[in-house]
Formats: C-alpha cells, structure tokens, sequence
C-alpha cells in the first residue's frame, strides 16, 4: 500500500498540548488523521526515516532503496520557512551495533528536501 507511495505527512498543534497528525497517501486518494494531547517544548521540528522497532528491540531494516523527503516546511514564529532556513542537522540511521544503514544527503538546492538512502554493511 505504502511502497512506492507519494506521501503527505504534517503535524499541527492545536493548543492547550494538542497535535493533530494527518498522512495523507497521495497515490490512493487516501487521508489518515489522530489527535492527541500530550506536553511538548515545540521549538524543533524533524524529519526522520527510520527503522522499526518493538518492545524487544529493533526489527531487521529491509533495503528501501531511497526515500526523499521533498517541500519540507516547519512554522517559526508565525512564519513558515523550509529546512534551511533553520539550524540544520542531517544525521544517518544506525543500528545498534553502530553500522550505517541510511545515508542522509545534503539538503537539495531550494533547502527544503533531502534523500535518505538505504545502506547494506
């Protein structure tokens, strides 16, 4: 369902410690929305590939190939800038022997995106 998927994906808050999540699968016409309420500082915003995990620990990664991350935005202060025009920190998977397995790009050239790519040791 998900593979190979255009995804839209953004996290809103509504006040008094309430977010709104929405994933929206562009290729199937599809909207997925969760409101929860829980305590957050707000002054960071990310966007992360990463891998699965349950309560025993992390799950085998399959090769994804690449994943890109495209017109990334967060609001500051009222104003809606894209990644670059905030501190940017581009750090890659590990696993928990400390082996790479995603390789984050630099950010594109309208600073608003970047590629994470799958990374077999």
């Amino acid at each position: 369902m998900w593979c190979g998927a255009s995804i839209t994906a953004s996290v809103t808050y509504l006040g008094q410690d309430q977010f709104q999540v929405q994933l929206v699968n562009n290729t199937e016409n599809k909207t997925y929305r969760a409101t929860a309420a829980f305590s957050a500082d707000r002054y960071s915003a990310e966007w992360i590939a990463e891998a699965p995990s349950e309560a025993s620990g992390e799950l085998p990664l399959a090769d994804f190939g690449s994943v890109g991350f495209t017109n990334c935005s967060a609001v500051i202060s009222g104003n809606k800038v894209p990644i670059s025009g905030a501190d940017w920190e581009d750090i890659n998977m590990t696993n928990s022997h400390g082996q790479v397995k995603g390789v984050t790009s630099a950010l594109n050239q309208t600073g608003d995106g970047f590629t994470v790519a799958w990374e077999s040791n």
